[in-house]
């Protein structure tokens, strides 16, 4: 009495919940009607698109009707928009009757006929490789689905700007996690897996809550439970195959409302509760019987004869038992034909990964080709801008260095304003005497040579006055050389006004999260390339350490690579100056190490160079102090490192030993 009670009571709360949901978010009479009064046009296609997704979740035959009609209309229209979105559902359909290479290949012709697609091509590769991702993980290749399903997510992002859109994708590569984690035997792995699938599947549920597709909560659902069956939280796993009952029958999704039902009976088997687990197990066999459902039929059918069996009713588990015996015969016939098509479906993924292999290497050729031919073209531009230039220059250089002193006087008095304003300095005596020390000397130089060069004009005249034109000649030599000082050292004093005006620059960038290891790699190689294009006989070891375990840090990227730029600089000269002592066994080495310590990134630049002086390393931060023979530095490239490190709130430090090397130390709060 009390087992008939309990299954009145659940049969009444079955009735009470289809009641809820007795009016389907989808209008299936609507559409249909809509499609027979409407014109053969696109707008037709895409309605019978809508109807044939919606009749692969229940009545296939139909679904595969609509479908064949929507790509047959779409060729007679010339819509390949319709077309290729017609062979993704098909591909869904193939794969509902088991048929895994049909369904492989058919996604393979929507990736190859999206590629001639100039509107929707992203979607449409979206949905091929979804389809081939389900279609492996139902063939029992994990791994492979979620290399397609991948793939499928790569397109996806680049086609819909909200997550919402691309929902399923979350769910099916959920679904390939947990199928992998059960036949994973490493517990670790499993574990992994399992709270991926969890990840995905949650995700993928809240994303379809957002744009309404009731038809696919059902799935979801019930791979919800499964990963929660799996965790062993039964309890859980049971909460969810109801609502997946309930969004089943909400959009009469009978395939998984099928397989809910019996997930609810293996449950209630499990936990001793054999009446619920009998009235769930009948619905599900009827369902599946009725359409045919072959993986569901013995699945139902092993659970109502176990419940029998366990209360004690012999005759209908003997029943049940032959049933699921009749259908595991029908299906094992179909699984050893499916067995040559997997062989097949397995050859034809390998030639098309192939194929797809070496269509991606003649695209990198060809762009390698013409970034080569731009290259080419834009040196030989170059090239030719500046022979032109240097021409129209060539007949007016002596007034023009006169004129860049008299811009570089102007420039330094700009320079010497923005530093009072912006702090960097801390007395503005101490930079002017500074400057005008560094700037008298290549102007003393300039107004000498001037000066002589005055004088051997007047005595150049007199010479070809009197007709001594070799004399005159050896004078006209003299100027010549006197002008290429003069060149030398305005340029001298060029450099020397850029390196302040780098100095006294307010930095515009904006900080954002950096890799420091890969920054510091990649300014270490240029430096070293662009020293190797000038020197071809320049070469140096470089060793690198660096911590993986530094997250991104928030830095201005193109300042803090001017301070390492500058390092790395100033490393090699040091090593290339010792090398040129021809020491024994001297290898040239810069090293550059990063480590985490506390809440500070540490990046340190070694050489073995010729190391500082100790009698003067407290004044390398200072403005135009430099070690370098005059000429080689302006003194400015220290100093400017060292204020864009304590505008980052950090520190740089150095060490050196002389004959040894030196090491700088740079120190920044993450």
């Amino acid at each position: 009495m009390t087992r008939i009670m309990k299954s009145i009571f659940i049969l009444l709360s079955s009735l009470l919940m289809i009641n809820q949901v007795r009016s389907q978010p989808f209008n299936v009479d609507s559409l249909r009607k809509k499609i027979e009064a409407s014109r053969a046009d696109t707008n037709q296609v895409l309605m019978l698109g809508y109807l044939s997704t919606y009749y692969n979740h229940n009545h296939l035959d139909s679904g595969i009707y609509y479908v064949q009609r929507m790509i047959r209309l779409s060729q007679h229209l010339n819509y390949p928009y319709g077309e290729a979105w017609g062979l993704s559902i098909l591909a869904t359909s193939a794969d509902r009757t088991g048929d895994f290479t049909k369904s492989f290949k058919i996604a393979l012709s929507c990736l190859h006929f999206s590629d001639k697609l100039t509107y929707g091509k992203y979607e449409m590769y979206t949905r091929a490789y979804t389809q081939m991702g389900v279609v492996n993980f139902l063939a029992g290749h994990n791994k492979e689905a979620r290399s397609f399903l991948h793939d499928a997510l790569y397109y996806a992002r680049k086609n819909y700007s909200d997550e919402a859109s691309y929902y399923q994708i979350f769910a099916h590569m959920g679904n390939a996690c947990r199928r992998q984690a059960l036949n994973d035997t490493n517990r670790i792995e499993r574990q992994n897996l399992l709270d991926s699938a969890l990840y995905y599947i949650n995700k993928s549920y809240a994303l379809s809550y957002s744009s309404d597709d009731f038809f696919f909560q059902p799935y979801v659902r019930n791979c919800e439970g499964e990963i929660n069956e799996a965790l062993g939280k039964p309890e859980v796993a049971k909460a969810f195959y109801r609502d997946a009952i309930f969004q089943g029958i909400r959009v009469n999704h009978l395939f998984q409302l099928s397989y809910s039902y019996s997930q609810m009976s293996n449950l209630f088997n499990k936990s001793g509760d054999m009446d619920s687990s009998i009235y769930f197990a009948k619905k599900s066999l009827d369902l599946s019987q009725k359409f045919f459902y072959g993986g569901f039929i013995p699945l139902a059918a092993q659970h109502l004869s176990v419940a029998f069996e366990n209360i004690h009713k012999p005759d209908s588990a003997l029943k049940y038992l032959k049933i699921m015996m009749n259908v595991k015969e029908k299906v094992m016939d179909q699984t050893k034909q499916q067995q040559f098509q997997l062989l097949d479906f397995e050859e034809q993924q390998r030639q098309e990964k192939a194929e797809v292999a070496e269509q991606q290497y003649r695209v990198k050729v060809r762009t390698f080709v013409l970034i080569g031919g731009l290259i080419v073209l834009s040196l030989l531009l170059t090239l030719l801008f500046r022979n032109n230039r240097n021409k129209q220059k060539s007949n007016t250089q002596l007034l023009a260095k006169t004129t860049e002193l008299e811009e570089a006087m102007h420039h330094l008095r700009e320079t010497q304003a923005q530093l009072i304003q912006s702090g960097k300095m801390a007395s503005l005596g101490e930079l002017t005497a500074g400057i005008a020390h560094e700037i008298q000397n290549p102007l003393n130089f300039v107004n000498n040579f001037s000066d002589v060069n005055t004088e051997l004009i007047d005595e150049m005249k007199k010479e070809l006055t009197n007709g001594n034109n070799q004399q005159a000649m050896e004078l006209a030599d003299d100027i010549k050389e006197n002008e290429q000082k003069i060149n030398h050292h305005g340029k001298r004093a060029g450099d020397i006004v850029k390196g302040m005006l780098q100095h006294s620059r307010v930095s515009t960038g904006v900080k954002e999260p950096t890799d420091i290891n890969a920054l510091a790699d990649e300014y270490l190689r240029l430096t070293y390339q662009g020293l190797r294009a000038k020197d071809k006989d320049f070469n140096a070891e470089m060793k690198t350490d660096f911590d993986n375990s530094i997250g991104k840090i928030n830095i201005i990227p193109q300042d803090i690579g001017r301070v390492l730029l500058n390092l790395f600089n100033n490393a090699f000269y040091a090593v290339n100056q010792q090398k040129s002592k021809n020491l024994i066994s001297y290898e040239p080495t810069v090293s550059v190490t990063t480590k985490e310590s506390d809440s500070h990134v540490i990046i340190t630049v070694s050489d073995n160079g010729n190391g500082i002086p100790q009698n003067i390393i407290d004044k390398i931060f200072q403005p135009f102090f430099t070690t370098k023979p005059t000429g080689s530095g302006t003194g400015l490239g220290l100093s400017l490192s060292y204020d864009i490190v304590k505008a980052h709130g950090g520190e740089i430090k150095v060490e050196s030993k002389e004959k040894v090397g030196s090491t700088f130390i740079i120190e920044l709060t993450t």
